[in-house]
């Protein structure tokens, strides 16, 4: 059997019984890292922010009692760990408090991002200035071509001269 079934049997085990966390971690020794079963009692002692940083440190490394540098981590850490400051900057220390918390609002948030390799959705007024290599517009159905009685009318040209042969066709409005 492999380990992720047995910890996925383990897990369905553990949540039909509704049991304690220290029940979990004395049975779970053999699929928690060995430093949570070996400092279930100390963490259990922990402030809520402390408590974290532990856990994402003996999950993602198997060692506890360091200090974890998340400036190089995972976006999805740093903003976990940002809902958990917002949480402590009006709420008292508590991992049931947190746990609501997080249930009715923090889990709904966006992780932001400056940098993005793929596509984003912008409003045409937030996106003014930016230089995108391609822009959509979706529903475009502007009238770009003034077909009114008596109006100028727009010539749509080839550029051969720089800058402007970046582009492959301007619109040029005749008078």
């Amino acid at each position: 059997m492999s380990q992720a079934v047995a910890t996925r049997i383990y897990c369905n085990h553990i949540l039909a019984e509704n049991r304690p966390m220290s029940d979990i971690a004395e049975a779970g020794s053999t699929l928690l890292p060995a430093a949570f079963v070996r400092h279930h009692a100390a963490l259990a002692e922990m402030p809520l922010f402390e408590l974290i940083e532990q856990l994402i440190l003996i999950f993602t490394t198997g060692r506890s009692n360091e200090r974890i540098d998340i400036s190089g981590e995972s976006a999805y850490i740093t903003a976990f760990l940002d809902q958990v400051l917002a949480f402590l900057d009006e709420n008292p220390s508590s991992i049931e408090g947190f746990l609501d918390f997080w249930d009715e609002e923090a889990a709904a948030k966006t992780i932001p991002s400056t940098a993005v390799d793929g596509i984003r959705i912008l409003t045409i007024h937030k996106s003014k200035g930016l230089a995108f290599h391609t822009v959509l517009i979706p529903f475009c159905d502007w009238d770009i071509f003034n077909t009114k009685q008596g109006s100028r009318s727009t010539l749509w040209v080839h550029p051969q001269e720089s800058p402007y042969d970046e582009l492959p066709t301007l619109p040029i409005e005749q008078k």
